[in-house]
């Protein structure tokens, strides 16, 4: 190792070349980050006037070895190699954190002497990776005629930290867009498992109102079988058994088809809806829940409500949510003193709904972490409905937010604006 001769050599200044090589630098990161090590390498080649520039980044192990991400000149042909951090003078750059020249390193790393050709001199400076040294950036002459100066190793440096940021900040700029992707596939999956959780909570209520057109249907199929034996057969009284059983079988129709369209994977289109009517949907499925429970649900449905445009089924889905944590925050009420009550609103943009309980309402810590994702008060629970939810009225330019219960419990609003274009798989950032 050879630093110290750097002050002793002859050095002219390269101050324009240095920016020029800069801005270089900078346009490429704004016009293709993929490429900035590749021009990095360049510029070192040009200012340094080496005979070859590159990048070696730091591969954790074992065994921890050094990657020639980028090389420039006539060791172009070594790009994406490797070599052990112990073989090679990168790794006492790093540890050092400074810049080194070296001369004849092969007598000292012996595993360079099969890289071809032969290094004479070696200029190196550490290269940050996430905000420590995690690689070096070097310039190499192969021949006796070459030599660095103090010039050349300021430049390396100077050029190396700006490079570092630059690298940084695309790689930032690559995770957030991983991240967004990841973010837009996930997000319907994330609403698909939310939903079939609620589901599994509603099934023992939907069983029973399933249960209890299927069975008439069975008692006036035995009627029929009974009316069609005896002689002579009663038409009219047969004609009526036909006719329960027709209704009881649209009846069960009606509550399959609601389930269906809770659950269904694909998103249904915006349209203009009366939000009075979702909501009667969503209430008819958990009428029996409710009822199994001794909660009583008061409807204040606003006579002129106007249409809002919406995804029906997302929206229902958010209504069920709140409606759900309200039947289960109840069980705690004596059963003389449980109530929902839900309540739509004209309001000046829009429509509002509101879904209130008379239970214990929520603490102050809760309530500042209920829409992170995967917080749940409940043993069982995914920690998703609330976040979901929000998300979902977010999506369709409406708020969710928790009010005070002037009578005591838990209050949820739902303001959505009547020109609203849902963009549901795409959440907000």
């Amino acid at each position: 190792m050879i630093t110290h001769e750097l002050r002793c050599r002859p050095a002219r200044k390269k101050f324009a070349a240095e920016n020029g090589a800069l801005l270089a630098l900078a346009k490429e990161l704004a016009e293709a980050p993929d490429r900035l090590q590749s021009k990095l390498t360049e510029v070192i080649l040009e200012l340094c006037q080496a005979d070859s520039a590159g990048v070696s980044l730091l591969e954790a192990g074992p065994p921890e070895v050094f990657r020639w991400t980028a090389v420039k000149g006539e060791f172009a042909h070594n790009v994406s190699g490797s070599i052990p951090r112990d073989a090679s003078p990168c790794g006492v750059v790093i540890e050092r954190n400074e810049v080194l020249l070296f001369r004849d390193s092969e007598l000292y790393f012996p595993l360079l002497r099969t890289i071809k050709p032969a290094i004479y001199e070696s200029l190196l400076a550490p290269f940050d990776v996430e905000g420590r040294p995690g690689g070096a950036v070097w310039a190499v002459k192969h021949r006796p005629e070459g030599r660095f100066d103090a010039e050349d190793a300021r430049l390396l440096m100077n050029i190396s930290a700006f490079a570092a940021a630059a690298y940084q900040a695309a790689q930032a700029r690559a995770r957030a867009e991983r991240e967004r992707d990841t973010t837009a596939t996930l997000h319907p999956r994330l609403l698909q498992v939310s939903k079939m959780a609620m589901i599994g909570e509603i099934a023992s209520g939907v069983a029973n109102e399933l249960s209890q057109p299927l069975t008439a249907i069975g008692h006036y199929a035995q009627a029929c079988k009974r009316l069609l034996s005896g002689p002579p057969a009663d038409v009219e009284s047969l004609l009526g058994a036909l006719d329960e059983i027709s209704a009881q079988a649209q009846r069960a129709a009606e509550t399959v088809w609601g389930l269906r369209r809770l659950v269904a994977t694909k998103a249904s289109e915006a349209l203009e809806s009366n939000l009075n009517e979702a909501v009667e949907e969503v209430l008819e499925l958990l009428r029996v829940n409710a009822q199994a429970r001794d909660v009583r649900v008061v409807l204040r449905l606003a006579t002129h409500l106007p249409p809002v445009r919406i995804e029906r089924t997302e929206i229902q889905h958010v209504v069920l949510n709140l409606l759900s944590n309200a039947l289960d925050v109840l069980v705690n009420n004596p059963r003389d003193s449980r109530e929902v009550v839900i309540e739509t609103q004209v309001t000046s943009d829009g429509a509002a709904l509101t879904v209130s309980d008379n239970g214990p309402g929520l603490p102050q810590d809760v309530r500042e972490r209920m829409f992170a994702p995967f917080y749940s008060t409940k043993t069982s629970g995914t920690g998703l409905g609330l976040p979901i939810s929000h998300s979902l009225i977010r999506a369709h330019g409406g708020r969710l937010i928790y009010e005070e219960n002037a009578a005591g419990g838990a209050c949820f609003r739902i303001s959505l604006p009547v020109n609203a274009d849902p963009q549901s798989l795409q959440p907000p950032q």
